[in-house]
C-alpha cells in the first residue's frame, strides 16, 4: 500500500515486527505467518501468508534445464516448454533448443511438458508416403522408433492405410492438422524402447520429478510428424522441405493453344520416362479470371481425384501428389496421365494462363532409386498440322466465332453448308501461320438447324458441325 500510517506486525502488538530462525530451524518447507495490518487509530487487519525458507549452506531453488533436437541431433526452435507445479512457468526455445527454470519449487512435483504445432505441412511430403508404402507392404522396413513415431500421423499406435490418407491430405491443403491433433512429438531422450517397438508400451513425453534437488538436466528428442525422412527445416517455420538437390528432371507435356471465350477445353497431361517414376507432387497454377475448373478425367488407372486438392481454386491453384511403387508400363513412349477440364472466361492462348509451379507445394518427382527430380510442364503448340475449332458458342442464336489455327501460311477457304450440301457461305483469304478466328452472324446464312463448316487448304479439308437456333 502506499499509504506511510500503516504499521505491519507479526503480532497483535505492533512493536512485534521481526522473526529470526536459525539454520537448526529452517527445514526449506512452506511455513505459514500471519501478519497484521495497524491504522493509526490502533485497528487492525490479518492476511495469512506462505515463505519458504532455504536451508543454511546449501544452493538456491533446484534448477531443471535441458536441450531438445532432432534424431540428428539438430536443435529445434521455438518449442514450448511449461512447467507445471506449485509454480508455473513456460519459455519458447531458441536457436540452441535449450530450455532453463531456474526458479523451481523444492516441494511437491514438477513436470515439463513440451508443445510445438505451427506448421503441420512442414518436411511432409510426397516422398514421405513412398517411404511409408514400402514399409507397409514389406519392401523396405523403417527401423528407427523416431521414424515410426513419425509415420503414426493420427497418434492410432500404428501405422496404417489411414496414416497414409492423412499425409496425402495434408500435402493436397485438405487438412490442416493430422488426426494427432498435433505436429511434433517429444520423446525422453535417455528412454530406451522396447524391442516389440515404440507403441508396444507408452513412451514417456513429458517429465516429472518430485521433491527436486539441485541441477537436474532433461533432453527431448523432437519427432515431426509426417517427415519420415528429417527433411523439416529447423529452426526455421517453412511450409515444406525444399531445397533438396535435384538430379533431372521430369517433363510433363500438354497442348498449347488459342482458346475463345465461352469454350469447354480439356488439357491432355502426359509424361516423359515415367517407368522410373514413384510418385510426384506439384502445384497447377492458372488465372481465375481467364479459366474456370471443370474437373478432370484419368487417363493412367493410379491417378484419380483423390491425387488433386481443390482448397486453392479461387486463387487458381490445384494441387495434385501421386505415387505408386508399381512401374507404368510405356513402351518407350510419353505416359498419359489425366486431363483437366477448364471453361475459357475469356479469349487467349493457354500457356498465358497456365504453369507449373511450387506456388502450394514444391514441386518434384522420385524415382525408384529414390533421386529427386524437378518437374516441368511444356505447353506445345502443334507442329506439322492445321487444327479447326468447335465454334462458340454452339449452338447459337446470335454471333458465333470459328477458330482454326494454321501449320503454315497460305490461302485458305472456310465454307459453311447445310445437310443437303448447299453451300451458305464462302470465306476466303490468305492467313499467316498460327491462329485466326471469324465470325458469324446468322443473318449471313439464311438457314436454320444443323449446319457444317469446312476448312479448306492446300493440303487438307476438315469439317465440324454446328447448330443455328430459331
Amino acid at each position: 500500500t502506499a499509504d506511510s500510517n500503516l504499521v505491519y506486525a507479526f503480532s497483535e502488538d505492533p512493536n512485534d515486527r521481526t522473526i529470526r530462525r536459525t539454520c537448526a530451524e529452517v527445514t526449506g518447507l512452506a511455513e505459514q505467518l500471519t501478519i497484521y495490518v495497524f491504522d493509526e487509530a490502533g485497528n487492525f487487519a490479518t492476511c495469512v501468508v506462505s515463505i519458504v525458507l532455504q536451508q543454511c549452506n546449501v544452493d538456491p531453488r533446484p534448477i531443471l534445464s535441458g536441450r531438445i533436437a532432432s534424431e540428428e541431433d539438430k536443435p529445434i526452435k521455438e518449442v514450448r516448454v511449461r512447467l507445471e507445479g506449485v509454480l508455473s512457468h513456460d519459455m519458447y526455445t531458441p536457436d540452441d533448443g535449450s530450455y532453463f527454470f531456474q526458479n523451481v519449487w523444492m516441494t511437491g512435483q514438477s513436470t515439463i511438458i513440451l508443445e510445438k504445432n505451427d506448421n503441420p505441412l512442414a518436411g511432409v511430403s510426397t516422398y514421405d508416403l513412398v517411404l511409408m508404402s514400402r514399409h507397409i507392404l514389406g519392401f523396405h522396413q523403417l527401423t528407427s522408433p523416431y521414424k515410426l513415431i513419425a509415420a503414426d500421423v493420427n497418434c492410432s499406435g500404428s501405422i496404417s492405410a489411414f496414416d497414409m490418407v492423412d499425409i496425402r491430405r495434408m500435402v493436397l491443403g485438405r487438412i490442416e492438422e493430422f488426426g494427432c491433433k498435433k505436429s511434433w512429438r517429444f520423446v525422453l531422450k535417455d528412454y530406451v524402447f522396447p524391442s516389440e517397438g515404440p507403441f508396444s508400451t507408452a513412451f514417456p513425453e513429458v517429465y516429472s520429478i518430485t521433491d527436486p534437488v539441485g541441477h537436474i538436466m532433461t533432453d527431448f528428442i523432437g519427432v515431426k510428424l509426417g517427415d519420415l525422412n528429417n527433411s523439416v527445416p529447423l529452426g526455421v517455420l517453412g511450409t515444406t522441405a525444399s531445397g533438396r538437390g535435384k538430379s533431372g528432371e521430369l517433363v510433363l507435356r500438354a497442348e498449347d493453344r488459342m482458346v475463345r471465350a465461352g469454350e469447354q477445353l480439356s488439357l491432355e497431361v502426359s509424361a516423359e520416362d515415367f517407368a522410373r517414376i514413384v510418385g510426384y507432387q506439384y502445384t497447377l497454377e492458372f488465372d481465375p479470371a481467364a479459366l474456370a475448373y471443370d474437373g478432370m478425367e484419368s487417363m493412367l488407372a493410379s491417378i484419380n481425384e483423390d491425387n488433386f486438392g481443390l482448397s486453392q481454386l479461387a486463387e487458381g491453384k490445384l494441387t495434385t501428389s501421386w505415387h505408386n511403387l508399381e512401374s507404368v508400363a510405356t513402351d518407350g513412349q510419353a505416359t498419359p496421365l489425366y486431363r483437366l477440364n477448364f471453361r475459357a472466361l475469356q479469349s487467349g492462348r493457354l500457356s498465358d494462363w497456365l504453369s507449373l509451379n511450387s506456388a502450394a507445394i514444391d514441386a518434384e518427382a522420385y524415382t525408384q532409386d529414390d533421386q529427386f527430380l524437378d518437374v516441368q510442364l511444356r505447353l506445345e503448340q502443334h507442329t506439322g498440322k492445321t487444327v479447326l475449332y468447335q465454334n462458340q458458342p454452339n449452338p447459337f442464336k446470335e454471333q458465333t466465332t470459328i477458330g482454326f489455327e494454321l501449320s503454315e501460311a497460305g490461302a485458305v477457304s472456310l465454307t459453311i453448308t447445310d445437310v443437303s450440301g448447299k453451300v451458305l457461305k464462302q470465306i476466303n483469304g490468305n492467313y499467316a501461320k498460327g491462329y485466326h478466328e471469324v465470325q458469324l452472324n446468322p443473318a449471313e446464312l439464311s438457314a436454320q438447324g444443323v449446319l457444317f463448316y469446312s476448312l479448306h487448304t492446300k493440303d487438307e479439308q476438315l469439317t465440324k458441325r454446328m447448330v443455328l437456333l430459331q
